[in-house]
């Protein structure tokens, strides 16, 4: 599963790391955007947990979820 190909990040250390975890994110996203069960939790979360997308993308000026609607 992907989840094993990317970087164990529960707490990104520095701006770099979860700059690079956001952006494999936002690509597992845009692979995955005809997937009707692609949601936050379901889908996302399934690869760092709801919690760590919550953390990384709390600063940023959308959300997972607005990215998986647009």
């Amino acid at each position: 599963m992907v989840a094993g190909t990317l970087i164990d990040a529960a707490q990104p250390n520095d701006a770099a790391a979860a700059d690079a975890l956001r952006l494999q994110v936002l690509n597992y996203i845009r692979a995955h955007l005809a997937d009707p069960d692609l949601t936050r939790t379901h889908g996302c979360g399934a690869l760092h947990g709801y919690r760590t997308l919550h953390r990384l993308f709390e600063h940023e000026p959308h959300t997972v979820t607005d990215y998986i609607r647009v």
